[in-house]
């Protein structure tokens, strides 16, 4: 029982984490993009997902 409450919180702690991480890369690929095009770069290349 004890195991399963450690895992639930490892849930939270892991859901919280992603969630700030993809904030963070969304910010990351919004700042590459823009250099990207500032280069000349296609943004198809680079949002190839």
């Amino acid at each position: 029982m004890s195991r399963f409450d450690k895992n639930s919180r490892y849930q939270e702690v892991k859901e919280r984490v992603a969630a700030s991480l993809s904030r963070f890369f969304h910010r990351f690929c919004d700042l590459t993009s823009a250099i990207f095009k500032k280069n000349g770069v296609k943004k198809d290349e680079v949002n190839e997902k």
